[in-house]
C-alpha cells in the first residue's frame, strides 16, 4: 500500500501537467526546472580537519498551475542531492527530508483559502519561507539544519491582503518515522502582515513528540524593505536546533540582509543559538552573480564559533541552472 502511494505521489505532476492540455478557461500550468552543483570546502580552526563535498547539490522542479478559477495545485520535488539515494529511502517518512517537498491542492473561496497534502509547516521565520534551493550552506541555522519542515496536512487561512493572513494548520509531527504514526500530530497558528515596507510574521506551534508528550515553539520574524534592492531584518525562535532531538532548549536569534540588483547581490546572516551554559554562532556572507535568468552563480563564506564546538570556515562555490516551461 506504501508502495502504492508513493508511485501515486510520483505521477502526480504528470497527471497535473497532462490535465492542462484542455483550453478551458482558467486553467493554466508552469513548471520550473532548477539544478545546483556547488563545493563546499571546510576546516576545523585549531586541528587538521578538514574536507570538501557537494553540499547541497541538487535538482529540483516545481509545478503549479490552476485547475479551475478557485482550484490550484503545486507540486515540488527534490530529484536529486548529493546524497541522492538517501532521499528515496526516506520515501513516505515525515522525521527527514525525501524525495517530496510538496503536493498541495488549494481551493479558493473570496478571502479564505483551504489547503490539503504535503507541504511546508507555517513557521514564523523569513529563513523557512526560503526555496531550499535559495540556501547556502555556510549560511544556514540549527533549526534549518535538523528540522523536517515538509509535512503532510491541511491549512485554512484568511487573507485580508495579497500576502497578508491567518492561518490555522494540522499537519503530522516531524517527530514520527510515517505520516500520521500513532495519531501523533502537529498544530500552528500564524499571522503574517505585508505591506511596501515591513513583511512582519508569528507562528505559535504545538508538535507532537510521541508518547504523549507536546512541545511548544514559537517564533517571530520581521523584516524592513529599506528601498527597492536592500532589505534588512531579524528574527527569534524559542528554541534551537538539535541534530538528535530536532529542537533543543534555548532561543535562536537571527539578523539578515540582502541587496539585490539586476545582476549581482548579496546576503548576510548571523544565526545565534542562546542556552543557559553554551552559546553557537555562525555568521556567512553570500556574493551572487547572475547574468541572465537562465544561470545563477554564488559564493559563500561562514565562520561557526561558540561552546563545546570547534570553530569551523566553511565556503562554497557553485551555479545554478532554471528552466521555465509553460505548459
Amino acid at each position: 500500500m506504501k508502495r502504492l502511494f508513493a508511485l501515486a505521489v510520483g505521477l502526480l505532476p504528470c497527471f497535473l501537467a497532462y490535465s492542462q492540455a484542455s483550453d478551458e478557461p482558467g486553467r493554466s500550468a508552469g513548471l520550473t526546472v532548477a539544478s545546483r552543483i556547488e563545493a563546499n570546502p571546510w576546516t576545523e580552526l585549531g586541528n587538521k580537519n578538514s574536507g570538501c563535498d557537494l553540499g547541497s547539490s541538487s535538482l529540483y522542479t516545481f509545478l503549479e498551475g490552476n485547475i479551475t478559477d478557485n482550484l490550484s495545485y503545486y507540486v515540488e520535488n527534490h530529484w536529486l542531492s548529493s546524497e541522492p539515494g538517501y532521499l528515496y529511502e526516506m520515501t513516505l517518512h515525515s522525521d527527514d527530508i525525501n524525495w517530496v517537498n510538496a503536493a498541495q491542492l488549494t481551493l479558493e473561496l473570496g478571502d479564505f483559502a483551504i489547503t490539503a497534502g504535503k507541504g511546508s509547516m507555517q513557521w514564523g521565520t523569513h529563513e523557512e519561507d526560503e526555496y531550499d534551493i535559495d540556501m547556502f550552506t555556510p549560511m544556514v541555522s540549527s533549526i534549518w539544519n535538523s528540522f523536517a519542515i515538509y509535512q503532510w496536512g491541511a491549512s485554512a487561512a484568511w487573507y485580508y491582503g495579497d500576502e497578508s493572513f491567518v492561518g490555522f494548520q494540522a499537519s503530522s509531527s516531524p517527530y514520527t518515522e510515517h505520516p500520521f504514526e500513532d495519531g501523533v500530530t502537529a498544530f500552528s497558528l500564524m499571522c503574517r502582515n505585508v505591506t511596501d515596507s515591513w513583511d512582519d510574521m508569528i507562528s505559535v506551534n504545538n508538535i507532537g513528540m510521541g508518547d504523549g508528550e507536546r512541545l511548544w515553539v514559537w517564533s517571530v520574524s520581521t523584516k524592513w524593505q529599506a528601498t527597492d534592492s536592500f532589505s534588512l531584518g531579524t528574527s527569534y525562535t524559542s528554541r534551537i536546533g538539535d541534530m538528535e532531538n530536532i529542537f533543543a532548549k534555548g532561543s535562536l536569534v537571527q539578523l539578515f540582509s540582502r541587496w539585490e540588483g539586476d545582476k549581482f547581490g548579496a546576503f548576510l546572516v548571523v544565526n545565534s543559538d542562546l542556552g543557559d551554559d553554551f552559546h553557537r554562532t555562525n555568521a556567512g556572507a553570500t556574493l551572487l552573480y547572475t547574468p541572465s535568468e537562465a544561470f545563477r552563480f554564488h559564493a559563500s563564506l561562514g565562520y561557526s564559533f561558540g561552546t563545546w564546538v570547534p570553530d569551523l570556515l566553511s565556503a562554497s562555490i557553485g551555479l545554478t541552472y532554471y528552466f521555465n516551461v509553460s505548459l
